[in-house]
């Protein structure tokens, strides 16, 4: 019972914060090198930018029936431009950026 309890409890806190982190979300443009890391099986994907340093990107996936899904793969390596739903927030003097949403990603030329 008491266990029960404890991951009832867990389990809300979970929720609660990713529903208050989704609805902090804005939509932001993000300009960067986009790399592709596996480790262990979890594929992860990191957008290096200039503002904020190394962003994590949660891998595209279609959230309603027919919504196109963004093959982040077709970009690693490029310099992309990414719309993304994201709280950015100052940590330590340091702009620190949390994607929540993948919207858009197209390529962009490096300058030379």
């Amino acid at each position: 019972m008491k266990r029960s309890l404890i991951a009832m409890v867990a389990v809300a806190w979970v929720v609660s914060s990713l529903a208050a982190m989704a609805g902090d979300a804005k939509e932001m443009t993000l300009k960067g090198k986009l790399a592709k890391a596996e480790k262990d099986g979890k594929v992860t994907y990191t957008l290096a930018t200039a503002e904020c340093g190394d962003v994590v990107l949660p891998a595209p996936k279609a959230e309603k029936e027919g919504e196109k899904v963004i093959v982040l793969d077709d970009f690693v390596g490029a310099q992309v431009e990414a719309t993304v739903m994201a709280v950015a927030e100052e940590k330590d003097g340091k702009m620190v950026v949390t994607v929540s949403k993948v919207v858009d990603v197209k390529k962009v030329e490096e300058k030379k």
